[in-house]
């Protein structure tokens, strides 16, 4: 009898460390070109949802307008004033920051909108910008505006705050609770200060007399309110920047309505005062 021939079976080879290294290495590629792809793509439907979301705010904010001008009372103010209405036939959940339209027309031009999440959606000239904070493609003009139709919430409010500070403390909130920066065509303007990007810009009371009181803007350091040198002013419009008559510099302007309005227009006679830019 012959003897059996016993063939032994060789065992599975595990992977060797240059193949896992390998492996690693092409997978490490992949994940550098895909992730930031991913990350594109959830971004771009993030925005998609936050201007639809706009979008139904605009076309809620335009009913409003029409009504408003069916009733000959359609205003900046009177439409911010009804923002909430405006929400509420949204059914959205975030909030308007700031609201303009051509009365004539009836059509809203400017709407800022923070949604829930804290982005802000910007619309313009037909034309919606998403982004992390309200300061997208605003400026003085705007932060005016917005100061305008806060004014009148400040008045209501019941504390020991006097109302500037209040209107401060609306304003800050509305803009996710910092003050806003200088544009940089503002910046422009004050290309002889040094530390002109560490200004912005601050609603300033100014009293009309009977309890009445309009606003300006003021461009300054972020410091405590009774610290406001001011760099700059935009008022009705125009904006002014404060020079020695060799350098621009600082001026105290006082938050409660104590700024003399005539200083802007007073001719050159020192050197000390404001320029209107033209």
């Amino acid at each position: 009898m012959k003897a059996r021939r016993v063939v032994k079976k060789k065992g599975n080879k595990g992977f060797t460390l240059v193949e896992v290294i390998v492996v690693l290495v092409i997978l490490a590629i992949l994940a550098a070109i895909l992730i930031p792809s991913m990350i594109g793509w959830i971004k771009k439907a993030q925005d998609s949802s936050l201007i639809t979301e706009c979008r139904t705010v605009v076309l809620a904010a335009q009913t409003t307008a029409v009504e408003l001008y069916t009733d000959g009372t359609l205003s900046d103010e009177g439409l911010y004033g009804r923002r909430d209405e405006i929400i509420e036939l949204a059914e959205v959940d975030g909030t308007i920051v700031e609201i303009t339209c051509d009365v004539e027309s009836a059509t809203i031009t400017r709407l800022l909108y923070k949604a829930a999440n804290g982005k802000y959606v910007l619309y313009e000239n037909g034309k919606y910008t998403v982004s992390d904070d309200g300061t997208a493609g605003n400026s003085a003009s705007g932060y005016l505006k917005t100061s305008l139709s806060l004014l009148s919430d400040a008045q209501k409010i019941q504390n020991n705050k006097h109302l500037w500070e209040n209107l401060l403390d609306a304003f800050k909130t509305a803009y996710g609770g910092a003050y806003p920066s200088l544009s940089d065509t503002e910046k422009e303007i004050l290309n002889g200060v040094s530390d002109r990007d560490a200004l912005v810009w601050k609603p300033t009371l100014l009293k009309q007399g009977d309890g009445q009181y309009s606003l300006m803007m003021i461009a300054a350091k972020d410091e405590a309110a009774s610290k406001n040198n001011a760099y700059m002013i935009y008022y009705n419009g125009s904006y002014y920047y404060h020079t020695n008559g060799k350098n621009q510099n600082s001026k105290y302007v006082d938050d409660r309505g104590r700024f003399d309005l005539s200083t802007l227009e007073i001719p050159v006679k020192n050197d000390d005062y404001w320029v209107k830019v033209e």
